[in-house]
C-alpha cells in the first residue's frame, strides 16, 4: 500500500508542477486570468487526491499522537500540509480575499512524495536487513 500512495504522489506532484510552473514563470499580464484559475484548479485537483489517500499515513499518526496527548514527528507535518492546502485552497476560491493569490499545491505534493519516498527506502532497508539477519 506504501508504494501505491508513493505512486499516487509522484503522480500528482508532477502534475501540480506542471500546472505551477507557468504561474511562476510568466509575467504580468501574460497569462489571462481565465486561464490562471483554470491552472489553479487542475493543481488542485490533482492535489486533493495526495492529501485524501497518500497523506493518510501521516494524519492516521499525528491523530493517534494527539490522542495520547503527545507530539510525535507526524503531527507537524499533518499540520503543515493542512495548514499550505487550507490555504492555497482559500487562495484559489477568492484570490482577491484576505488569503492573497499564491497557492502552494506544488510544494505540498512535492513535501508529500520526499516523505514517502523517504518511508519508502527505510522500508526496503528494514525488510533487508531484516532478512540477512534471518539468513
Amino acid at each position: 500500500m506504501l508504494l501505491w500512495r508513493w505512486l499516487v504522489a509522484g503522480f500528482g506532484m508532477m502534475q501540480a508542477m506542471m500546472y505551477s510552473v507557468p504561474l511562476y514563470v510568466a509575467g504580468p499580464g501574460d497569462i489571462t486570468p481565465d486561464i490562471e484559475r483554470l491552472l489553479r484548479w487542475g493543481a488542485w485537483m490533482m492535489t486533493l487526491p495526495v492529501l485524501l489517500f497518500s497523506c493518510w499515513p501521516f494524519f492516521g499518526s499525528a491523530l493517534r499522537d494527539l490522542l495520547n496527548r503527545r507530539v510525535g514527528m507526524d503531527v507537524p507535518v499533518a499540520l503543515g500540509l493542512l495548514i499550505a492546502f487550507g490555504a492555497s485552497t482559500a487562495a484559489t476560491f477568492d484570490p482577491a480575499g484576505p488569503w492573497g493569490r499564491e497557492v502552494w499545491y506544488d510544494s505540498v505534493t512535492m513535501f508529500v512524495f520526499f516523505l514517502l519516498s523517504g518511508r519508502l527506502l527505510e522500508q526496503r532497508l528494514r525488510d533487508r536487513t531484516a532478512g540477512a539477519l534471518e539468513a
